[in-house]
């Protein structure tokens, strides 16, 4: 996705195929960050509000969000200050799905929690996780399938549960 595409009147905006994400709720916030924008997939963002409700059921606290989608032109920028940061090409958040989550202020039962929640769904092939340990940070891919798995653990029919995804996300299932 480049600068263009992230625009409020772009064809992926418009078709729903990248949603805005709330800068703060009850049980997540996005933290302001140099690059990026608080847009993403609308899986993606099923997901941020079904692990952020999750993890605020538990421990009462907020989780906080320190990356979404990223434009192309912003991932150069970011490569040349952090020799981290992998090519374009190969970022999930240049197409929308990738997220950051950060760890820097997470007790070692929220870590573990965390870990745990994100293994498990990793083994079932929903998405792909890594704790980095350099910034700490959860940074985590989650596949467009993880839709069909929360339809599953709802017990929704599809008629319902197209119209509970557009209702949470604003975008259609692709």
């Amino acid at each position: 996705l480049y600068e263009k595409d992230l625009r409020s009147d772009s064809f992926y905006r418009r078709d729903k195929r990248i949603v805005a994400v709330d800068r703060s709720t009850s049980h997540y916030y996005v933290d302001e960050v140099d690059f990026g924008n608080a847009l993403t997939r609308p899986y993606v963002y099923i997901f941020l509000q079904r692990l952020s409700q999750q993890f605020y059921n538990r421990f009462k606290e907020r989780l906080k969000v320190t990356s979404l989608t990223r434009s192309y032109e912003d991932q150069v920028r970011l490569r040349r200050r952090n020799g981290n940061a992998t090519l374009p090409e190969r970022s999930p958040h240049v197409r929308g799905a990738g997220i950051d989550i950060s760890c820097a202020s997470m007790n070692s039962k929220q870590k573990q929690w965390m870990r745990d929640t994100l293994v498990e769904l990793e083994r079932a092939n929903y998405l792909e996780a890594t704790e980095e340990r350099a910034q700490p940070t959860f940074h985590i891919m989650p596949f467009k399938r993880y839709a069909s798995y929360v339809q599953r653990r709802l017990g929704m029919s599809d008629k319902n549960f197209v119209a509970y995804y557009g209702r949470i996300t604003g975008g259609r299932i692709y």
